[in-house]
């Protein structure tokens, strides 16, 4: 028997109501099952160490450290928002020469109409960018399915995001927490159980009175014609979850110094960090040479398209792309 939609949107508005902050830290392996093509700058595998932080304010933390294998391209960022700003902390650690880089803008890391930018398992509370719990009156209920030996709540969202993607949730029959979720370009690919992904939660555990996965394996499967094996897999396990702590405000908003390149969408605006002075050498005539410093700080114009030259960004659970 199917739970009521009325019901399952007060659970969950309850449970995402619940919290005065919440804080996430997990790893997760990324492993390519498909063969790499002949010259593709594809990894085989890679690591991310994650952890991020919400709160009942709209402040959010997002910190994602990446290495691949091999580790020749580490990678380290953080995308804050204060409650009103973003912004985009990205470095390369131990590449010679690279500068330390911030954006600020006005949506929060990837976001769009297609996608919320949290981690998994957190995400699962969201379809596109809206919170499950104001999404499921607009859900087709599906009937019932079984995971984790669980009898669970099926629902499809249709048109979800600019590419108009459809998602499937199973939701615990008691809880109405998400325990598996199968993404599909649309309805065809749908009717015909061809999921671009899959979400599965593994395990899960009642962390101070909530519901938690604590471990997960999400699949990207290739759908193109001839394909139909999956493409890379991902597993995931939550290391720690912590609700209704504080945080400093300092804490959601990028340190910037002298020696920081940012660019600022919001103003306009762009900051190189001064080159540093070179050391007086004197001559055999004792005339000393010197390097002055150069002023950065410069009004800039069509900065967007600069920065798709400037910022590389890590991947994501469902390709970091969900519709």
């Amino acid at each position: 028997m199917t739970t009521p939609l009325k019901v399952i949107a007060d659970r969950l508005a309850k449970e995402m109501g619940s919290w005065t902050s919440v804080e996430y830290r997990l790893h997760q392996d990324f492993r390519r099952e498909a063969a790499i093509p002949p010259g593709a700058s594809l990894y085989a595998s890679y690591r991310e160490d994650i952890r991020y932080v919400e709160t009942g304010l709209g402040q959010r933390y997002y910190e994602i450290h990446s290495v691949p294998n091999p580790p020749h391209d580490e990678t380290f960022s953080v995308d804050y928002c204060d409650g009103k700003l973003a912004a985009n902390f990205f470095r390369r650690p131990g590449q010679a020469g690279y500068q330390d880089q911030v954006i600020i803008k006005r949506t929060f890391a990837q976001e769009n109409a297609a996608y919320s930018c949290r981690p998994y398992p957190f995400n699962t509370y969201y379809v596109g960018d809206q919170s499950i719990d104001k999404a499921v009156s607009m859900a087709t209920p599906l009937g019932t399915s079984r995971h984790l030996g669980r009898e669970c709540d099926r629902l499809l969202f249709s048109n979800v995001g600019n590419n108009k993607s459809e998602f499937v949730y199973d939701l615990d029959a008691g809880t109405s927490q998400p325990l598996r979720i199968l993404n599909y370009t649309n309805e065809s690919a749908r009717l015909e159980n061809s999921p671009l992904g899959t979400w599965a939660a593994e395990a899960v555990e009642r962390i101070d009175g909530h519901p938690v996965v604590t471990r997960f394996e999400s699949l990207n499967n290739d759908t193109s014609p001839g394909g139909g094996h999956v493409e890379f897999r991902i597993r995931a396990v939550v290391d720690e979850v912590k609700f209704d702590q504080s945080y400093p405000k300092e804490m959601f908003w990028p340190k910037i110094t002298a020696e920081t390149k940012v660019f600022d969408l919001v103003k306009n605006t762009r900051q190189f960090p001064r080159t540093k002075p070179v050391a007086k050498v004197e001559t055999s005539t004792g005339t000393p040479i010197r390097a002055d410093a150069v002023e950065g700080n410069l009004p800039v114009a069509g900065i967007a398209i600069v920065l798709g030259l400037l910022l590389i960004v890590g991947a994501v659970v469902f390709s970091r792309r969900r519709g």
